[in-house]
């Protein structure tokens, strides 16, 4: 069996240093995310990034008003999409998609964790 574990680490890293970056708050970057997945359909990697803005601070009021505002300009079905997906967070009922709310803080612990030592690594 083929293991995944440097794949993650290496992702980890990755979001690390984009998350570290002074530019945006992790809020934001949050909802750029959501925004991004929502206009390319992304779905299967929606409730991920869902869980993960709402532990950032968006609000699902927030994330309801960005969805509908998305729907206007990335499609209806997009933005529809979206929604559903959305609903199901909020409501708990996905629990069979690998992205649960303990994983999502779990990857935010581990990010931090790379962030801090990527920033220490920069000022070296």
């Amino acid at each position: 069996m083929h293991s995944h574990g440097g794949d993650l680490r290496r992702f980890e890293l990755i979001g690390a240093e984009t998350t570290a970056r002074e530019g945006l708050s992790k809020r934001d970057r949050s909802l750029i995310t959501v925004a991004a997945l929502t206009a390319t359909g992304k779905m299967d990697q929606l409730t991920f990034h869902l869980v993960f803005a709402r532990e950032n601070g968006v609000t699902d009021e927030e994330l309801q008003e960005a969805l509908l505002q998305l729907a206007f300009y990335t499609g209806w079905p997009n933005g529809m999409g979206a929604t559903a997906v959305l609903k199901s967070v909020v409501e708990g009922l996905d629990q069979s998609h690998p992205c649960t709310p303990r994983m999502a803080r779990s990857v935010t612990a581990s990010m931090n964790a790379a962030s801090r030592g990527s920033r220490e690594n920069h000022r070296r």
